[in-house]
């Protein structure tokens, strides 16, 4: 995108902030409709819990049920964006007991705007802006940010939850406001993301040299990981996309312990 931009100006406006302030993510949308949920049906779920049950309704009830037990909004952002849960961490490292290398955050707000401090004190300094601020300088483009201006970010947060995210919507002061600049189809419009296509990476061409990596033991251990449990996590990586984010991660650690601990020739990339 900063490429194409580049070729026209040398500056431009970036949105990010505003899914974190105005709670735009689907994740939002996503707790609301669970929390319900729990809230009206979560005795009769368990009920019919106890009764041969189609697999497929069986594992949504289940997996509802199981966000009962998070209880803080970091909880459910850590339980929706971690790549690797504490047992995954904990058979990676061989370890008995592992806490999950998330940052949380303890706070007395509601259930939302636990989520979105979370989101902007880790997802969008850490990762959002991060991103963004690589590519744009790749291309000397100066992507100017107005979320997160000071007056912009104390006015949203003084905003009641309700009136940024409920059923009829998310985002809902700024739909309002471009409601008078921007035409219908537009605004109906779901939200699309910048999502790269892993799953389709990892069960392509790319396939052969991704397992040949992964299933090198030196790389593993190089870095004292449990070498059997990573190359499951990379045989599994076309399982689902999920599994394909796990599996993209755990090989760009091993591509960087290839280039810089050990001495891998023979895996040169081709």
């Amino acid at each position: 995108m900063f490429k194409l931009i580049a070729k026209h100006s040398k500056a431009a406006l970036s949105a990010d902030g505003g899914d974190e302030l105005f709670a735009g993510y689907n994740i939002y949308v996503k707790s609301l409709f669970i929390r319900q949920l729990n809230y009206f049906f979560s005795y009769p779920m368990e009920f019919f819990l106890k009764f041969p049950l189609p697999t497929s309704l069986r594992k949504i009830f289940e997996k509802v049920l199981r966000y009962r037990t998070l209880t803080t909004g970091s909880e459910f952002i850590n339980s929706e964006r971690t790549i690797f849960t504490e047992d995954d961490i904990g058979k990676l490292m061989d370890l008995v007991e592992a806490d999950a290398l998330n940052p949380k955050v303890t706070t007395s707000l509601p259930f939302l705007e636990q989520m979105q401090l979370h989101d902007a004190k880790h997802y969008q300094q850490s990762s959002i802006l991060v991103k963004v601020d690589r590519m744009s300088m790749f291309h000397s483009v100066e992507a100017r940010e107005p979320f997160l201006n000071k007056e912009l970010q104390e006015f949203g947060i003084s905003l009641h939850r309700w009136r940024k995210l409920n059923m009829l919507g998310r985002k809902r002061p700024l739909r309002r406001f471009v409601t008078q600049h921007l035409q219908s189809n537009v605004l109906k419009r779901p939200k699309r993301g910048f999502g790269s296509p892993i799953d389709k990476w990892l069960s392509s061409k790319f396939k052969d040299h991704f397992l040949k990596i992964m299933r090198d033991k030196r790389i593993s251990e190089a870095l004292n990981i449990n070498h059997d449990a990573m190359y499951k996590i990379a045989l599994n990586s076309t399982k689902n996309y999920a599994a394909a984010r796990k599996a993209w991660v755990a090989y760009m650690l091993y591509y960087w312990a290839k280039q810089n601990l050990i001495d891998c020739s023979d895996l040169s990339f081709e």
